[in-house]
């Protein structure tokens, strides 16, 4: 691969990168499938129905957040 085609590919890789970073920041919270907890943080509960785009982005009601990508 020549000097200049790595140096596109890499920079489009960072642009999609960067993208997935700053829109993930942009969902709301939803309730209804949540109880909240004794010390005011909202318990995750079983059987919760994921739906996208209203579920992408952080959950600030919730202590704990994680998420992976395996692929």
């Amino acid at each position: 691969m020549t000097r200049l085609r790595r140096h596109a590919v890499c920079a489009v890789g960072f642009m999609l990168a960067w993208q997935f970073v700053t829109a993930a920041g942009g969902g709301q919270p939803t309730g209804g499938a949540t109880i909240p907890d004794d010390d005011g943080w909202t318990r995750a509960q079983p059987g919760y129905a994921w739906r996208f785009p209203r579920d992408h982005g952080s959950h600030p009601p919730y202590q704990i957040e994680w998420w992976y990508y395996t692929g």
